[in-house]
């Protein structure tokens, strides 16, 4: 072997060692800070009781409180506009927060965390509002800056610590909890690593999940999301979530620091709706659960909604997408249709021919063949009928968890399209279709009962339905009902 060459194979092998060396440096690193016990208590300085002094903030989109209690957002009013209707949504309220942890961005030491700061200066500009907060004593010297957007649902806070001892930093914020939803409300954390690997957890199975420096962190009820989309000067060293009664409170926390530093961290708080998040941080998309044909739901959703800005009912918006889905589906099950109905007579006739033939099998054979060479053997008509199903499933999983079905009105009794329909109107007419189109179907007997007892059946599924997705089941069977009326009388 020739001396360059044995050269770049040791200079190969070493930097191999080298490379793996630090990889398991860096990760043996990376397992002790993940291993280091969580600090889900925050441990209050006592200080003398102060007067409370309310800042309170109204935006084009929302009302806030922030409170020298803490130095934090205390209470948060979504605002929408449904129609010249003001609608408020309360997602956060000080009266709600049982423990002074749940204050919007709070700050918390290892030791003595202050709670009382003093109001440093408000000030308004045509972009936002900027409200300083300062505490001095009791573990460290905070600075807190909080700048609220005017034209999108984020809130940046510019946060100066300077510690009288080694600490870490701690920022806490609550989930989002929309009164009125009761038994309907689903909290959920979620992260997003640097390797864009996206994780969400339920309430339920939190326990000691934590997040090694995640670059997305926050928490979401059904409606809404709380959470961390830039922190530029890397605050964050890790992020975990606390259970508390009836709310989960983020976590994240620094380094240690010794001496004074500033960190800038940005947050959306606000809907669920791609527009909104969009304009703060286009990852926030990742929260929403479209299910396995998201790629079809989301464009359907915008269509929706741009129906919606023309007839400015979302129930009617509803319908409309639907029959349009029909009416571009339509050249395919039109011929599924037809070759259902060639499939069925084909099938009754070998029927016959199994019976006529039964003690002769090679007169049956022989039928058989006369009979596939006469008519043909009828395929595709499963296939082509099944087309329609991802748009429907699509359209359906969008707007389960759509703000905007939520206290939407439809007609006289449907005064919220995220509610069940509290007559069962809906559900009985869905329960009528579903008769209608076994009877048209041309079906045996047997077959009349079993779509009976399904019919009871979705209706017993259909009666807790949102209004507003039991409309869009109930549309499609009515105009499955229409076409298949409309295709016998120019078939007959």
């Amino acid at each position: 072997m020739n001396k360059p060459l044995l050269f770049g194979l040791i200079l190969f092998s070493l930097g191999v060692q080298i490379g793996l060396q630090m990889y398991l440096s860096n990760r043996k690193v990376q397992i002790k800070e993940e291993q280091q016990e969580l600090h889900l208590e925050v441990l209050f300085a006592q200080e003398h009781d102060h007067k409370e002094e309310i800042t309170s903030l109204k935006l084009p989109y929302a009302h806030m409180k922030f409170s020298n209690k803490g130095g934090a957002l205390s209470d948060l009013t979504y605002l929408r506009n449904m129609d010249g209707d003001m609608q408020e949504f309360v997602i956060l309220a000080a009266d709600n927060a049982q423990e002074r942890e749940q204050q919007a961005f709070l700050v918390a030491l290892d030791d003595k965390t202050p709670y009382h700061y003093e109001l440093a200066g408000v000030e308004e500009t045509e972009i936002g509002h900027t409200i300083s907060y300062q505490h001095v004593g009791h573990g460290a010297d905070i600075q807190k800056q909080f700048f609220v957007h005017k034209d999108k649902q984020q809130i940046d806070l510019k946060l100066t610590v300077k510690p009288h001892a080694t600490t870490k930093v701690r920022l806490l914020w609550p989930s989002p909890v929309l009164k009125g939803l009761g038994e309907d409300e689903v909290l959920d954390g979620f992260a997003l690593s640097k390797k864009d690997d996206f994780s969400k957890i339920t309430q339920k199975k939190i326990n000691s999940m934590q997040y090694a420096q995640p670059i997305l962190f926050g928490v979401e009820d059904k409606y809404f999301v709380y959470a961390m989309t830039a922190d530029p000067q890397h605050f964050t060293q890790r992020g975990y979530f606390k259970d508390v009664d009836k709310r989960l409170l983020a976590i994240l926390e620094s380094g240690e620091i010794q001496e004074e530093t500033t960190w800038s961290v940005s947050f959306y708080c606000g809907p669920k709706q791609a527009a909104a998040m969009g304009l703060v941080d286009s990852r926030l998309e990742k929260v929403f659960d479209y299910g396995f044909f998201g790629f079809i739901a989301k464009p359907l959703l915008k269509f929706l909604r741009w129906v919606n800005g023309i007839v400015h009912n979302y129930g009617f918006a509803i319908l409309l997408v639907t029959l349009l889905l029909k009416l571009i589906l339509l050249p395919f099950t039109w011929s599924s249709a037809r070759k259902m109905k060639r499939l069925q007579e084909y099938q009754r006739k070998m029927e016959y021919l199994q019976q006529k033939y039964k003690h002769n099998k090679e007169a049956l054979d022989a039928a058989r063949m006369e009979l596939m060479q006469k008519d043909g053997l009828p395929l595709g008509g499963c296939l082509t009928a099944l087309l329609p199903i991802p748009f429907l499933v699509a359209l359906q999983s969008g707007l389960s968890n759509s703000l905007e079905l939520y206290r939407a009105p439809f007609v006289f009794w449907i005064k919220d399209l995220s509610a069940a329909d509290p007559y069962y109107v809906l559900p009985f007419l869905m329960t009528v279709f579903f008769l209608l189109s076994g009877a048209m179907g041309g079906k045996s007997a047997r077959q009349n009962i079993g779509a009976f007892i399904m019919a009871i059946v979705m209706f017993a599924l259909t009666s807790n339905l949102a209004a507003g997705l039991c409309l869009c089941i109930v549309a499609n069977i009515g105009l499955h009902v229409l076409q298949t009326a409309l295709q016998k009388a120019i078939d007959a």
